[in-house]
């Protein structure tokens, strides 16, 4: 398989993981974590990237849930550079 294509699959994988994590939690985000306001033009966002991003983590608890994140992210990354 083509490294071009790996990277795509790794890049879709890990942002269909990303959202799965938002959906999963729900209206727990906003206790774990907190969105910046967009302050320019160049940081503007959509009302649907606002409403799918994460946020950076405020408690201990949004801490290890970024910290697992980033871990299944490395490893989704390794699995289909390795594996395929």
């Amino acid at each position: 398989m083509s490294p071009v294509i790996k990277i795509l699959i790794a890049f879709l994988l890990c942002v269909a993981t990303t959202i799965a994590l938002r959906f999963l939690l729900g209206k727990k985000r906003d206790i774990y974590f907190r969105r910046s306001t967009p302050k320019s033009f160049i940081t503007l966002r959509s009302q649907v990237s606002m409403h799918l991003a994460l946020g950076y983590p405020v408690t201990k608890e949004g801490f290890l849930i970024s910290l697992a994140l980033v871990l299944v992210l490395i490893g989704e990354i390794f699995l289909v550079a390795f594996l395929f």
